[in-house]
């Protein structure tokens, strides 16, 4: 319930961060909102194919890296490489995306169905706690 628990925040928390941090990000605002709105479509629809093929475990582990690299890249690359931010904004939307929908698919496959409604609403309490602060941080 734990894992489950942090999963759920970092992914509510670091989804709404994105999308309050991409007007600050430099480059062109439209082509970083058009490269965050692909990449969550396609993120999306990849968090699906990864749950049917792999655990629950592996499916998070790649979700959270993808979101890594992108984090790095738009961390330590973003000021040399302006061109190259709406790039790094689809790669860390992506893994993000791809996170925030698996917390929704593995929670009802993870917790028997007596307990699946409670689990909802403990790490969706939790994930909106974390999500408040992610304005400020951003």
């Amino acid at each position: 319930m734990t894992a489950m628990v942090f999963q759920w925040a970092m992914a509510s928390m670091l989804y709404y961060f994105m999308s309050y941090y991409l007007i600050y990000l430099p480059g062109n605002t439209y082509n970083n909102t058009y490269a965050s709105g692909g990449a969550e479509i396609v993120a999306t629809l990849f968090g699906g194919f990864l749950i049917k093929v792999c655990n629950a475990r592996w499916a998070f582990f790649t979700s959270n890296m993808i979101a890594l690299l992108g984090g790095l890249c738009i961390l330590f690359l973003g000021t040399p490489y302006e061109d190259w931010m709406p790039a790094f904004v689809i790669i860390a939307k992506f893994g993000v995306s791809s996170t925030y929908m698996l917390v929704y698919a593995v929670t009802i496959d993870l917790f028997p169905t007596l307990f699946s409604a409670t689990a909802f609403g403990v790490c969706n309490f939790v994930a909106n706690m974390t999500t408040i602060v992610s304005p400020y941080v951003a």
